[in-house]
């Protein structure tokens, strides 16, 4: 297997087998920032640099098509829902991430909707520059099951964590691409 690392992740770090329960998901809460990103995910306690917090989950789409589509029928159905809490989030549909530069992608909308435990789904952005991007994604390709998903998304702390700290990633520039006055 292959993978791309960002520089902020030692080369030596296993990537574990998908469906590895992370040792730290008891360690990590999902509470509101109190600021525009809305919700995040925050440390209750320290947790040590490398550690290993989970895949990105979502479901697995492999057109722009039918990424399209799936937006369109999602966005729709939150104009219509008042009661949404998340109809009038301008962030309902950034929980799709790209795993080959415009392909295939996951889109983890609903499980970051699912606040009672821990997901990556819930990070929210922080310049890679930064002191406040403690954590980093490593996109690995997976050969061993043809019929599974062809990446995942593994996140890793890269440095110590305090208690009470949000874990935050950076998203990419081209996250960012059209929409560069909402970057938080």
């Amino acid at each position: 297997p292959t993978d791309k690392r960002d520089s902020l992740i030692p080369k030596d770090l296993a990537i574990p087998p998908l469906g590895t329960r992370p040792s730290a998901l008891d360690s990590i809460e999902i509470r509101d920032t109190g600021t525009a990103k809305g919700h995040g995910a925050f440390a209750m306690e320290s947790i040590k640099e490398g550690t290993f917090l989970g895949f990105y989950e979502g479901i697995l789409i492999t057109s722009r098509e039918r990424l399209d589509q799936q937006l369109a029928q999602r966005n729709s159905q939150l104009q219509h829902n008042e009661n949404d809490s998340f109809s009038s989030c301008p962030g309902a549909m950034d929980y799709v991430m790209s795993l080959d530069g415009g392909m295939t992608f996951l889109d983890g909308y609903d499980r970051a909707m699912d606040r009672s435990s821990f997901s990556p789904v819930h990070m929210n952005h922080a310049d890679k520059s930064t002191r406040e991007c403690n954590c980093v994604r490593i996109l690995h390709e997976l050969k061993e099951d043809p019929e599974g998903p062809p990446f995942s998304v593994t996140f890793f702390t890269n440095r110590d964590i305090d208690a009470n700290e949000e874990l935050c990633f950076d998203y990419g520039n081209n996250f960012w691409k059209g929409r560069e006055d909402q970057k938080v």
